[in-house]
């Protein structure tokens, strides 16, 4: 099973290629576990991607990994704090 950064990283590497059908499909992968996951940030910066993908609108690799990299660590941070709240 993928973790959420093997994910990730299939993603930059299929808009490498410029492969829209393999990243819309990296893309889902990734939304699909982040929901599973609880990490709704990530999640819903995925649905968005996915409709700009499906539309066929090619997306900068360096915004799509710094995205997700900000959606990954905000929803971190959430986490730590629903963490604290539990103690």
């Amino acid at each position: 099973m993928l973790t959420l950064v093997a994910r990730a990283a299939r993603i930059f590497k299929t808009f490498t290629r410029g492969d829209l059908e393999e990243s819309l499909d990296a893309v889902v992968s990734l939304r699909t576990s982040s929901e599973m996951a609880g990490a709704v940030r990530v999640a819903s910066y995925c649905r968005g991607l996915e409709t700009a993908l499906k539309h066929g609108q090619k997306n900068d690799l360096v915004a799509v990994q710094t995205k997700l990299c900000l959606a990954a660590l905000d929803q971190e941070h959430v986490h730590d704090a629903e963490d604290a709240r539990c103690r």
